[in-house]
């Protein structure tokens, strides 16, 4: 009978590991877009996104993220993407506000660059997603993780896969983000 009350007692006053919860700081961070239309280079960005991120380097198991971009929040210096991207035959964001991406799988590639596989949720399409990014800064209490990945728009729906059809966008588009956060 001791064995087993000295046994539960480890288990249950043991601390749980879990990850840290962050939280984004969104006037220092930043999700942008890089597409190619006839050869020229269109940027743009998003003004609004939020997240949950629980991450912590030594317990990748227990850690997990999901960001939610407001698609509404779209910003350009071209007008015309500004004007045609939010329509049906593009983000559709009337209808589909929201871009999600969830993770609950890392790895770590060394001790400040990591690879995150999750999924990418657009347009009610839901695709594998997966991408390294590097810790800038990580400590106790702040931390600033950088990447970049390139997606297929038209799996997503988003213009046509035809690019005279889609006005001369070539299908891959980067994705960049900084994402600075505290506990």
């Amino acid at each position: 009978m001791k064995k087993i009350l000295l046994l539960l007692s480890i288990i249950f006053s043991s601390p749980a590991q879990a990850a840290t919860t962050w939280n984004i700081i969104a006037d220092q961070s930043k999700i942008e877009f890089l597409a190619n239309q006839d050869g020229t280079e269109i940027s743009g960005f998003f003004k609004k996104f939020s997240g949950e991120i629980l991450f912590d380097k030594a317990d990748l198991k227990n850690s997990k993220v999901a960001i939610d971009i407001d698609l509404t929040s779209l910003s350009s210096p071209f007008g015309s993407a500004v004007d045609e991207l939010p329509k049906q035959n593009w983000f559709y964001s009337t209808k589909f506000p929201q871009a999600e991406f969830t993770s609950e799988k890392f790895t770590k590639i060394s001790e400040n660059k990591f690879r995150s596989a999750g999924f990418l949720e657009m347009k009610g399409i839901k695709i594998p997603l997966t991408f390294d990014f590097f810790f800038e800064e990580y400590s106790d209490k702040k931390a600033k993780a950088n990447g970049s990945f390139v997606l297929s728009r038209s799996q997503f729906g988003v213009g046509s896969k035809d690019e005279k059809a889609a006005d001369g966008v070539k299908d891959a588009v980067t994705v960049k983000f900084s994402i600075r956060a505290v506990k």
